[in-house]
């Protein structure tokens, strides 16, 4: 999870300075959706190891429903943000908001597993 967030932010800042080459563009492009695929299966895996048998599905679910808001909530506050400035605005504002995710991955205290 945190590998993802972290290559997600490097791959956003690195599109601020991308060049104005169709073929460039959508390599980094093509980069960034794939570490960006990478990294989202650890977060609807995570909550497999930490919940018992009968949490799951609920913490499942919890985990989807904030993908699924994440997914409409960020589009339109990148195109709120690309009315009144620039694309490097954009993905800056998306490298902060991996970097704010990194930050709270780093900070959640495990439990340790009990032993059956």
């Amino acid at each position: 999870m945190m590998a993802g967030a972290l290559l997600t932010s490097i791959m956003f800042v690195i599109l601020i300075y991308a060049p104005n080459n169709l073929v460039i563009l959508g390599g980094l492009l093509l980069m960034l959706g794939t570490l960006f695929g990478l990294g989202y299966p650890a977060f609807s895996v995570y909550p497999m190891g930490i919940t018992t048998n009968e949490v799951y599905p609920l913490a499942f679910s919890v985990v989807n429903t904030a993908a699924s808001l994440g997914a409409a909530i960020f589009p339109l506050g990148a195109g709120l943000i690309l009315d009144r400035a620039h694309w490097e605005t954009v993905f800056l504002f998306l490298a902060l908001s991996s970097v704010v995710c990194l930050a709270i991955l780093a900070t959640i205290d495990e439990p340790i597993p009990e032993e059956v």
